[in-house]
C-alpha cells in the first residue's frame, strides 16, 4: 500500500509541471476569450487581446506585463532575458515586454492592441514586434493617433509582444541602367535594376539584360509582364496563375536566367482580385527558390486605390508580398499636391508600414519632369518640360532708335504658372493645340528631396529612382539624392529664373533674370548702334533668340556756351556736404551696378548757370559717362548729384575723381570722389599650421566633482585614462594635478575665466599667464575658457571669434613656455542655432567655428573643443531626436554635429569633447 501511495503522490507532484502542466491545460489563473467575451485588457498595461470578427475559435490566455527594469537584474525568467538580448539595435523599446501564455495548443488567429507610449510625437515610425522564442518577428499594426492605439492582427500569439520606436538604416538606393556603359554612378548607389527581361508564353522568359559589374552595386535583372507604349496582355498573367505547372517552370527559367546576379525585380502588372492568393503563392515559391540560390526577391506593386480611410490593393496582398519578398517597390504619384503634410502620400505611408516590414518597403519616385493630361503621365526630359514656353518673340520693329524701349516675351502655350515652395517645384499648365489641357511638374532637385525625404520620415528601407542617370534631368538631382543618403536635410525651394542675354557690337554682353511666372524681357535700345541679339534660357535650356538693329543716332546740334567772363569765374565756388550713397570703402560684387549720390552746396556768391555740368576727372571711371548735367543751383542751396556706376569685374580697391565744370571752367572746392572695393578683399595666405600635439588613440574619461576620486576602480574598469574637472580664475590646481595623476589618470582642466573680464585692456595677457601656471603644475590637457559663444560665458556686446582667438593664441603661446606637452584645447562652444547666426550678443557655433578657423585658431590648439549634451538618439543618427521640431539641426546629433565641426577646420585637427551627455532610457535613475 505504501508505494501506492507514493506513486500517488509523484503523479500529484508532477500533473502541474511540464510537460503535462495540468492547470495551465484547465485554464487555472488563465482568461477565455469567446463569442460572448470576445477581448480581454491587462490592466494599467496598455494591452489588449481579442478575437477577430470572423473568428470561430476561442482563446485561453494569460498576459502580463514586464518592464525592461526586471529583464535587466534577472528576475523575468530566461526566455524574457533571452528576448532583450536579442532584440536589434535597429529597434528601441518603448515600454515593458508584454509576455502571452496559452493554455491549449489553439494560438490564434488574434487581434493584437497596444497604447501609443505617452508624449509619442512620431506615431507613424512606433512598429510591433512579436518574440516567438528565437528571434523577434514584425508585427506591424495600424495606428490610430486619434485613440492613441496601434492595432494587428496576428494569426498566431507570440510568447511576447513589444512596441518599439524603428531608427533609420542606411538606405538601399537603387536605378535603372539599360546601357552597356552607363554614366559615373553616384556614390551610395546599392544597386541597379537591368530592363530586358518579359514574361513569354508557357512560362518562359525572354528577353536579355545587359552585363554589369560595378563593385559594390548589386546587379538585379528587371522581369515584366509588359512593354512601354504597348497595351497590357493580361492573358499572359491569367495563363500562368491558373497553371501551377506553368509556375514551376516559369520559376526554374526565371532562376536559370539570373544565376551570377544579386536577384531579380519582379514587376507583373494586371493581378485581378480573383487572382490575388495565386499571385502570392507564386511569388512566395518563387522567394524560396531565389534564396536557395543565395539570391534576392523584390517585387514591385502597383499603387494602390484610396478606400475612405484606408487602402485597397486589389490583387496584390501586400501583407502575404512582404512576408515572401526581400523588399517590395511602391511607386508614389507625381503630382507635388500628394506631398503635402497631410496629403496622399503621408496617408499611404501610414497604411502601408501596417502591411510591410518598413525596412523591406522602398519606394520608386522619378526625377525626371511628369507632364499629364489628366489620365495619363509620361516622364520628359526638361527640354520638352519647357517646352510650352516656346521661343523668343522679336518686336514688331525691326529697326530700333537709342532709347526706345521694346518688350521681348516668349511665344508659348501656358496658361498658368504655380510655383509651390512646400513640394519645391512649379506646376506649369498650357493647351496643346488640340485645345487638350496638359500639366507639368518639374523635375526640379528640390521637390526630389522633398519626395525622398518621406523614406526618412518613415525610416524605409531605401529608395528606387529609375530615371536617375537621364541625360534629360535637371542639374543637382544626383546631388539631392546624396543628400538624402547622408540625411543631411532638405534644400530651399527651387527658384527658376528666365535669363536673358543681350550681345551687342563688339564683346559687349549683358544679362537679367526675371521670374518664371513674368517672363518678359524689358530692353531699352542703347546709344551704340549695330546689331543685338537677345536671347532666353530657362535653368540653361536654351528658348531661342532673335536679332535686331539699333540705328546710328541723329545728332542733335548742342549751341556753344559763351566762355565765362574773369568776373564770372571769380565767384563761382562749391563744397562737399556728405556721401548720400556709397560712403567710401564700400564693397561690392565684381560687376554689380550702383549709384554714387554727392550732395554738394553753392558756398559762393553767385548762382551756377545752367550748363553746370559734374565731369570725370581721372582714376577708375567704373562704367561711368563722361559727364552728368547738374544745371542751375542758387547760391546758398544744395544739390544731389548721381552717376550710374559699374564695380569693375578685377577684384580690388577703387577710387574715381569727378569735378565740377561750367564750361572751360572748374568750380573752386567741387571736386569729389567715389572709393569703392570690388570683389573680395584678397587676403594674405593663412600661415602653416603646427603640428598638434596628439595623444595617440582613442582615449575616454570623466569629469569628476569628488576630488578624492571615490570612483577611480570603476572609471578604470570603464576604460577611462582622463579625468576632467573646471579650475576658475585665478585658483590654483595642483591639488587637483596631483589627486589625479596618484589615482592614474591624465588631468584636463576646463580654465574659465569671468564674462566681466573681456571689457578690461589686457585681460588675454593675465589669463594666460594664469593658464601657463596650471601647465607648469603638470596639467596634462588645458581648455581655454568655455562656450564663449553666448552670454552666460562671454560679456554680451563682445562676443566675437576673432576676440576669443586672440585669447587663445596669447594662452596657447604661454602654455606652450611653460609645459611643452601640455595639450591646448580649444574652448568648446554652446551647439545651438537660437541666434540665427553671429552678432556680438550671441552666435550659433556654426558660425563660431567658421570664424575661429578664418581667424586662423587652428595655429592655437591641438584639438578642437567640442560639447554634446542632446544626446538621445544613436550616435550614427541623422533624424528622430524626441526634441528635434523637424530642422534637424547638427546640435541634436553627434555625428553631424562632428562632421560639421571637423570639416570647418579642413581636418586639421581632431575633436576633444570635453563634455558629452546622453539621456539614459527610461526607468533608470
Amino acid at each position: 500500500n505504501w508505494i501506492s501511495l507514493v506513486i500517488a503522490a509523484l503523479v500529484i507532484v508532477a500533473l502541474p509541471l511540464p510537460p503535462i502542466s495540468l492547470p495551465q491545460r484547465l485554464g487555472f489563473g488563465y482568461t477565455r476569450l469567446t463569442a460572448d467575451n470576445p477581448s480581454t485588457t491587462l490592466p494599467n498595461s496598455g494591452l489588449t487581446i481579442s478575437l477577430p470578427p470572423e473568428s470561430e475559435r476561442g482563446l485561453c490566455l494569460k498576459l502580463a506585463a514586464v518592464a525592461p527594469e526586471e529583464v535587466n537584474i534577472g528576475t523575468a525568467g530566461s526566455d524574457l532575458q533571452a528576448a532583450a538580448a536579442a532584440l536589434p539595435q535597429v529597434l528601441q523599446l518603448q515600454g515593458p515586454f508584454y509576455t502571452i501564455h496559452t493554455c491549449s495548443g489553439t494560438t490564434g488567429p488574434a487581434l493584437v492592441e497596444v497604447d501609443l507610449p505617452d508624449g509619442t510625437e512620431t506615431p507613424e515610425t512606433l512598429d510591433l514586434y512579436g518574440w516567438t522564442g528565437e528571434a523577434w518577428e514584425w508585427i506591424g499594426g495600424t495606428v490610430d493617433p486619434d485613440r492613441g492605439v496601434t492595432t494587428a492582427q496576428v494569426d498566431e500569439l507570440p510568447r511576447a509582444i513589444a512596441m518599439v520606436q524603428t531608427t533609420p538604416v542606411v538606405p538601399a538606393i537603387g536605378t535603372t541602367i539599360s546601357q552597356q556603359d552607363p554614366p559615373t554612378l553616384p556614390e551610395g548607389l546599392t544597386e541597379v535594376a537591368l530592363p530586358g527581361l518579359y514574361l513569354g508564353t508557357d512560362g518562359l522568359v525572354l528577353g536579355e539584360v545587359i552585363t554589369f559589374e560595378v563593385e559594390g552595386v548589386e546587379p538585379m535583372p528587371l522581369l515584366r509582364n509588359w512593354q512601354e507604349d504597348e497595351p497590357l496582355n493580361t492573358a499572359l498573367i491569367s495563363d500562368l496563375l491558373a497553371d501551377p505547372a506553368i509556375q514551376q517552370a516559369h520559376i526554374q527559367a526565371i532562376v536559370a536566367r539570373v544565376s551570377g546576379t544579386g536577384g531579380l525585380i519582379l514587376d507583373y502588372r494586371g493581378v485581378s482580385v480573383e487572382q490575388r492568393d495565386a499571385f502570392s503563392t507564386f511569388v512566395t515559391d518563387l522567394a524560396e527558390a531565389l534564396h536557395a540560390q543565395g539570391l534576392r526577391l523584390e517585387v514591385v506593386v502597383p499603387m494602390p486605390t484610396a478606400d475612405g480611410d484606408g487602402w485597397d490593393s486589389g490583387g496584390y496582398d501586400w501583407t502575404a508580398l512582404g512576408r515572401a519578398a526581400d523588399a517590395l517597390i511602391l511607386p508614389l504619384p507625381d503630382d507635388p499636391a500628394a506631398y503635402g503634410a497631410d496629403g496622399e502620400v503621408a496617408s499611404l505611408l501610414r497604411w502601408a508600414v501596417g502591411q510591410v516590414n518598413r525596412y523591406k518597403l522602398r519606394i520608386q519616385v522619378h526625377a525626371l519632369s511628369a507632364e499629364s493630361d489628366g489620365e495619363i503621365v509620361r516622364h520628359v526630359s526638361l527640354e520638352e518640360a519647357l517646352s510650352p514656353f516656346g521661343e523668343v518673340q522679336a518686336p514688331a520693329q525691326e529697326t530700333l532708335e537709342p532709347g526706345d524701349e521694346v518688350i521681348f516675351s516668349l511665344t508659348g502655350d501656358v496658361t498658368n504658372i504655380i510655383a509651390d515652395e512646400d513640394a519645391g517645384t512649379y506646376a506649369i499648365a498650357y493647351k496643346t493645340d488640340d485645345g487638350t489641357d496638359h500639366t507639368v511638374w518639374l523635375g526640379t532637385p528640390s521637390f526630389l528631396a522633398r519626395k525622398l525625404d518621406w523614406a526618412l520620415r518613415y525610416h524605409l528601407g531605401g529608395v528606387m529612382i529609375p530615371d536617375l542617370l537621364d541625360e534629360g534631368n535637371m542639374p543637382g538631382v544626383v546631388e539631392a539624392v546624396e543628400a538624402y543618403r547622408v540625411a543631411a536635410g532638405l534644400p530651399a525651394p527651387a527658384q527658376l529664373e528666365v535669363t536673358w542675354t543681350v550681345e551687342g557690337p563688339g564683346a559687349s554682353i549683358s544679362e537679367e533674370t526675371v521670374t518664371l511666372e513674368q517672363p518678359d524681357f524689358r530692353w531699352t535700345a542703347p546709344e551704340d548702334p549695330g546689331t543685338y541679339t537677345i536671347s532666353a534660357a530657362i535653368a540653361d535650356v536654351s528658348r531661342g533668340s532673335v536679332r535686331i538693329e539699333v540705328a546710328v543716332p541723329t545728332p542733335t546740334p548742342t549751341p556753344t556756351p559763351e566762355p565765362l567772363t574773369a568776373a564770372e569765374a571769380a565767384c563761382l565756388s562749391a563744397a562737399f556736404v556728405t556721401d548720400v550713397t556709397v560712403p567710401d570703402g564700400t564693397q561690392f560684387d565684381n560687376g554689380e551696378v550702383f549709384t554714387k549720390t554727392w550732395r554738394l552746396r553753392n558756398n559762393g556768391t553767385c548762382d551756377w548757370p545752367e550748363n553746370t555740368t559734374l565731369v570725370f576727372i581721372n582714376g577708375a571711371q567704373m562704367g561711368g559717362p563722361e559727364s552728368v548735367e547738374v544745371g542751375a543751383v542758387e547760391a546758398g542751396e544744395t544739390v544731389d548729384i548721381s552717376v550710374g556706376l559699374v564695380a569693375p569685374q578685377e577684384p580690388g580697391r577703387y577710387t574715381g575723381l569727378w569735378a565740377l565744370w561750367v564750361g572751360d571752367t572748374k568750380i573752386p572746392g567741387s571736386e569729389v570722389t567715389v572709393v569703392i572695393q570690388a570683389g573680395e578683399v584678397a587676403t594674405a595666405p593663412p600661415p602653416a599650421v603646427p603640428a598638434p600635439v596628439t595623444g595617440g588613440s582613442f582615449e575616454l574619461g570623466g569629469h569628476v566633482h569628488n576630488l578624492s576620486f571615490p570612483y577611480a576602480n570603476l572609471m578604470h574598469y570603464a576604460g577611462m585614462t582622463w579625468a576632467k574637472t573646471q579650475v576658475h580664475y585665478p585658483n590654483d590646481a595642483t591639488a587637483i594635478i596631483q589627486a589625479a595623476h596618484a589615482n592614474g589618470f591624465k588631468i584636463q582642466l576646463s580654465a574659465l575665466g569671468r564674462p566681466e573680464m573681456v571689457t578690461q585692456p589686457g585681460f588675454e595677457q593675465q589669463f594666460a599667464n594664469w593658464v601657463a601656471s596650471l601647465a607648469a603644475a603638470g596639467a596634462d590637457a588645458i581648455e581655454v575658457w568655455n562656450e564663449p559663444n553666448i552670454d552666460r560665458e562671454w560679456q554680451s556686446g563682445y562676443i566675437d571669434p576673432a576676440a576669443y582667438t586672440r585669447l587663445l593664441c596669447t594662452a596657447y603661446q604661454a602654455i606652450k613656455a611653460a609645459n611643452p606637452n601640455t595639450m591646448v584645447i580649444s574652448a568648446a562652444p554652446a551647439p545651438t542655432g537660437y541666434f540665427g547666426g553671429c552678432s556680438p550678443a550671441g552666435c550659433d557655433d556654426k558660425p563660431w567655428m567658421e570664424g575661429l578657423y578664418n581667424a586662423g585658431a587652428a595655429n592655437c590648439m591641438d584639438y578642437i573643443g567640442a560639447h554634446h549634451n542632446s544626446g538621445a538618439t544613436p550616435p550614427s543618427a541623422r533624424s528622430g531626436h524626441p526634441a528635434d521640431p523637424g530642422d534637424r539641426h547638427h546640435s541634436w546629433y553627434f555625428l553631424p554635429q562632428t562632421e560639421l565641426y571637423y570639416n570647418i577646420f579642413r581636418g586639421t585637427r581632431q575633436l576633444f569633447y570635453t563634455e558629452m551627455g546622453y539621456a539614459s532610457q527610461e526607468g533608470v535613475p
